[in-house]
């Protein structure tokens, strides 16, 4: 098409444009009981896109009527739709921090939504009906659990490494070894921590080597504190040393300062028995002389966000009379979580089957191997121009947890002949509900570990939804 001819194409298709005021007359547009300003907005936004894309010369741009309120529509019911929404975890990846970390136990969602019916006591004293404070109960279960003299809760354990050396070693020098200067997450490393607390960092040793000795050589008048990091997110192995926190303890103990340790995941209970590397046991770390331990809440303990402090009571007391205790707080769905799950390490028999993330790692690769191919003998048949298969698979902890762990499992495999993997994965993601996979060697991967049994129908239907929607578009 001569470009003459095709400017005047553009004009006349811009002038056929509908205005604003029309389609605010459009009856389907205003059903989706959004306020009026917001729905012009939309149509506002909708028309200048496609304005955009006509002065671009665009091609195949439909900008029939029935097209546009289509579009509107669409934008409109976008605006409805929760974000934080229920979706199906099939990366294998236990603790998925996109997909919220680990999924709350359904006694824990019973007792939330029973619990929250109507106001909840927080802070307030039944007998005397006199205000308290709002972690009186939930540190007494907590130090039956772990042994500790006393505990709390923050909003992570981040906020629970920065209240601890805010609280007792703001001012003064703090030593760490240079193999634990970690980054946690999102930029967040040991160093700016320590340097927002106030104190000051006193690197020791190299990166795969440090000694006794050089503990005790950087100590001086002026430090408070030594702090112990779990590497809960990688692992140095080769020529390496490393300093017991019975030994750090002892130092601390002799020289009358303060030890930290911020155990990361975090565990009630060894796991190395059940396979798993040996993770900190809240309680050991606590035997061997640590002052004060942080961990989170929704890792290996399986429950919601939240910072756990336990150890010493004049240390703990301290820290709930700091200001950033306050900004810190958890509030009172976290308090009941937190409650109903530490409640249910009473029963260890139980934890097992109750807590879902200590369910999903000690499925055994068999019998995940009978759901996958379960999974895939339905698809075979029900899907086309797709090679399904079922093969062996490795899933992982995730969040930091076991940093080089990798757990056998199976996945169902899925191969698109007309298609990218990219492309499906994408399109599963934007099924309701949306169904989270992983790509690996130009497959999809679907690992039933982190899928509860229920879900796998579900599965089924949102994969065959995906393809068919791909393969019309082909």
């Amino acid at each position: 098409m001569k470009l003459m001819e095709r400017k005047e194409l553009d004009k006349k298709t811009l002038r056929s444009l509908p205005s604003v005021h029309r389609l605010l007359q459009e009856p389907t547009l205003l059903k989706e009981g959004l306020p009026l300003d917001l729905v012009t907005q939309d149509i506002r936004f909708v028309l200048n896109e496609i304005r955009e894309k006509i002065q671009n010369h665009q091609e195949k741009i439909c900008v029939t009527y029935d097209s546009i309120v289509l579009t509107i529509q669409k934008k409109l019911e976008y605006r409805q739709k929760h974000s934080y929404s229920y979706a199906m975890n099939a990366t294998g990846v236990i603790l998925h921090t996109g997909l919220g970390r680990a999924v709350l136990p359904q006694a824990v969602l019973k007792n939330i939504i029973q619990q929250l019916q109507s106001y909840t006591i927080v802070e307030v004293n039944r007998k005397s009906g006199k205000r308290n404070k709002r972690d009186e109960s939930l540190r007494q279960i907590i130090c039956d659990l772990t042994g500790a003299e006393d505990a709390t809760v923050v909003n992570n354990n981040a906020a629970a490494l920065i209240l601890a050396i805010s609280t007792l070693a703001k001012d003064q020098e703090i030593i760490v070894s240079n193999g634990q200067l970690v980054e946690i997450g999102g930029s967040f490393r040991i160093p700016e921590i320590i340097a927002q607390s106030g104190a000051k960092l006193v690197s020791v040793g190299c990166t795969n080597k440090v000694h006794l000795q050089d503990y005790q050589n950087a100590i001086s008048e002026n430090t408070s504190a030594l702090l112990h990091v779990h590497t809960s997110n990688y692992q140095v192995m080769g020529f390496t040393k490393s300093v017991s926190l019975s030994e750090m303890s002892k130092i601390a103990q002799k020289n009358g300062i303060y030890l930290i340790e911020d155990a990361g995941s975090g565990a009630l209970f060894d796991l190395s028995p059940y396979g798993y590397n040996k993770e900190p046991v809240i309680q050991d770390c606590l035997s061997q002389g640590a002052d004060i331990v942080t961990f989170s809440g929704d890792k290996l303990l399986g429950g919601c966000q939240a910072g756990i402090i336990v150890g010493k009571k004049d240390c703990i007391e301290k820290m709930r009379q700091h200001p950033l205790a306050r900004a810190f707080r958890v509030d009172k769905i976290s308090l009941i979580a937190l409650e109903s799950i530490f409640k249910l390490y009473y029963d260890s028999t139980k934890v097992w089957s109750e807590i879902p993330t200590l369910r999903m790692l000690q499925l055994s690769p068999e019998k995940i191997k009978i759901r996958a191919q379960s999974i895939a003998n339905k698809l075979s048949i029900a899907l086309e121009n797709c090679l399904v298969e079922v093969a062996p698979s490795f899933s992982c902890m995730g969040s930091g947890a076991f940093p080089v762990e990798q757990i056998p499992s199976y996945s169902v495999t899925l191969e698109p002949s007309s298609f990218s993997a990219q492309k499906l994965s994408q399109a599963l993601r934007l099924q309701e509900p949306p169904l989270f996979t992983r790509i690996q060697n130009d497959k999809v991967l679907l690992d039933p570990r982190t899928l509860r049994e229920d879900e796998d129908p579900i599965v089924i239907q949102v994969t065959q939804n995906a393809l068919k929607e791909l393969q019309s578009k082909n």
